[in-house]
């Protein structure tokens, strides 16, 4: 009998974490100020169509927290194409990803991020969907071309993923992303060479006006993976 009570009060314990745990991410997304839908108890969907995080599944399953979007379809790929793609995807993992990892899923390429639930805080939160988004935005479009059997282009890292993650949610704090990305590229460039500085400054903001008149096209390719 006493077993019975002791389980009960288990599984009290355990739905009272639960509901506080639901309660808090629904409190950390509305926090973040993204547009979200709750599509059922523990399933939530990201969507921001301007920000090109759109279809970014944030799901519930005790005792984690995962953070998923789909980011491209892998068609039948020959040996070598698929070779470099897994290639690439390991090196981003390595080198790019500030958190969460790239995978392969059902034939799709997919981002992934786990935070344990119990803990959960809101920086950590935020910046397991911006690391997504950043992902998203840096390198979708080599990729896409990767797999579509083009000439591969370089993915842009940005100097922002050479700081710690609290540097770098420090870092956004005070400034804006734009800036943070500004003042690593100035701090590189030797200071005795200012052209070096307006070119590269300018080749930023040419990079940046290239991703904007690319969101659309981007937003509408998830929409329909």
């Amino acid at each position: 009998m006493e077993d019975v009570e002791e389980l009960d009060e288990e599984v009290e314990m355990a739905d009272e974490l639960n509901a506080e745990a639901l309660d808090r991410i629904e409190e950390f997304l509305i926090k973040t100020e993204f547009p979200f839908e709750r599509v059922d108890e523990g399933f939530w969907l990201i969507h921001d169509e301007f920000d090109q995080i759109d279809n970014i599944v944030i799901l519930h399953s005790p005792p984690v927290v995962t953070f998923r979007v789909k980011l491209l379809d892998v068609p039948d790929l020959d040996d070598e194409i698929r070779l470099r793609l897994y290639s690439k995807l390991l090196e981003l993992n390595a080198e790019s990803m500030v958190a969460g990892a790239y995978g392969l899923e059902d034939e799709s390429v997919v981002i992934v991020d786990t935070l344990q639930a119990k803990n959960i805080d809101f920086n950590e939160f935020q910046a397991s969907i911006d690391s997504i988004a950043l992902a998203i935005r840096e390198h979708y479009q080599p990729l896409k071309r990767l797999i579509e059997g083009e000439e591969e282009v370089q993915v842009v890292t940005s100097p922002s993923q050479d700081l710690s993650l609290d540097e770098m949610l420090d870092e956004q704090e005070k400034l804006g992303t734009s800036e943070v990305l500004d003042e690593k590229i100035e701090d590189d460039i030797d200071e005795e060479v200012e052209t070096e500085i307006d070119e590269k400054v300018e080749a930023e903001l040419d990079r940046e006006l290239e991703a904007e008149l690319e969101d659309q096209d981007i937003s509408r390719e998830l929409e329909s993976n």
